[in-house]
């Protein structure tokens, strides 16, 4: 039943689905160092209600990573996509340092598929949170409007 509804998830929610699964299980991954191939600094221009110009930042990497004697590649910084202008913007700064440095970082991989890595594990970010909160209103009001759609046919 668990894994019928999980699929239903996927299929109907699928971003949102995959980003709960990594955000819950990378917790356990395993963690390994990686090179930076490349490592930015991505700007997203934009403007607010008040139409104020505002930039936000996120790191934009793609690291090489060796998991049981096998190379693997991935760009996944980590399981929520998001921009901000403090957080982020650090963590692309360090980055770039590490790139430009030829430092390793850390990076976790999934021991079960492990082409499945991530830098930042887990969700720090409320982008999760309000996912789900978002998610679970609307599932409220679906049920509702099926419940109440069965009751009206019962009682014609």
């Amino acid at each position: 039943m668990f894994v019928v509804l999980f699929i239903l998830l996927y299929i109907i929610g699928g971003s949102a689905a995959r980003m709960f699964y990594g955000c819950i299980f990378s917790k356990g991954w395993v963690q390994t160092s990686a090179i930076l191939v490349e490592a930015e600094i991505d700007e997203l221009e934009y403007y607010d209600m008040d139409r104020r110009r505002r930039i936000s930042y996120a790191p934009k990497v793609n690291y090489q990573y060796q998991y049981l004697g096998k190379y693997y590649y991935s760009d996944r910084y980590s399981w929520t996509v998001n921009y901000d202008r403090a957080e982020r913007y650090s963590a692309a700064k360090n980055l770039v340092w590490y790139h430009v440095n030829n430092k390793p970082i850390r990076v976790y991989v999934d021991p079960d598929f492990p082409q499945n890595a991530v830098i930042e594990r887990g969700c720090k970010s409320w982008t999760l949170k309000m996912t789900f909160i978002a998610g679970l209103v609307l599932f409220i009001i679906g049920l509702t409007a099926v419940w109440m759609f069965v009751r009206m046919r019962k009682n014609k």
